[in-house]
């Protein structure tokens, strides 16, 4: 069936922020409140919704405050990043710029709040481009399931078949594949050792938007 519907993961898929997120959550926000970087956060942090991640920053910091103060601070902090030390992916703005023209309908589903994920696309031009965000806050779903990414399709009314997702999370991948939803993985330092997991799961593999294998899926 022809595709109608293409949905984009946000942090390392749209944008190369997933370092900056590493470096706020398991080094400076720590450093802010006087303590060393907590090299455990890099562990247990893993699999948890953003929430979980905030909660679990308090316990191990034993700061005073709680997770919404936390995630609020954190995300403050990523839109004054998006706006200075934070660039696209190599050739994201150019082929969303295309998909649009083409006459796809835009998605982004990400575990990002919505508000910090518009100041970005703001700053670069493509916020227009988007039909749909769809988060973690706004759906009370989570991309740690398939909760999320199903109500992107009910909302869309678009069928399984119609879509393409553009991701780099191998959780997310997992749950597109279990939805029947084709898929591109965006390959980077934080997941490339996971590659031949990943190629189960996926389409296509590629490193950024200017790579010439995107031609083969015919978008």
């Amino acid at each position: 069936m022809e595709k109608k519907y293409i949905i984009f993961d946000f942090d390392n898929t749209i944008m190369d922020s997933l370092w900056c997120w590493y470096k706020l959550m398991n080094e400076d926000s720590f450093v802010v409140y006087g303590q060393k970087p907590n090299k455990q956060m890099v562990i247990l942090r893993k699999g948890l919704t953003n929430y979980k991640v905030a909660e679990l920053f308090i316990k191990l910091s034993n700061v005073d405050m709680t997770p919404e103060q936390v995630l609020d601070l954190w995300y403050t902090t990523m839109e004054t990043n998006f706006t200075t030390i934070i660039n696209p992916i190599k050739g994201a703005i150019e082929y969303i710029n295309y998909l649009k023209e083409q006459g796809y309908t835009l998605a982004i589903a990400s575990a990002t709040r919505e508000k910090t994920i518009r100041v970005a696309l703001e700053h670069f031009g493509i916020a227009d481009k988007f039909d749909y965000i769809f988060t973690e806050e706004n759906t009370h779903g989570t991309k740690l399931d398939k909760s999320l990414l199903s109500t992107c399709l009910n909302t869309m009314g678009a069928k399984p078949e119609e879509c393409f997702i553009f991701e780099d999370s191998i959780t997310s991948l997992k749950n597109a594949n279990t939805l029947d939803i084709d898929c591109c993985c965006l390959v980077h330092k934080f997941n490339k050792s996971r590659i031949k997991e990943v190629k189960r799961f996926c389409k296509l593999v590629i490193k950024n938007y200017a790579d010439k294998k995107l031609n083969t899926l015919g978008l």
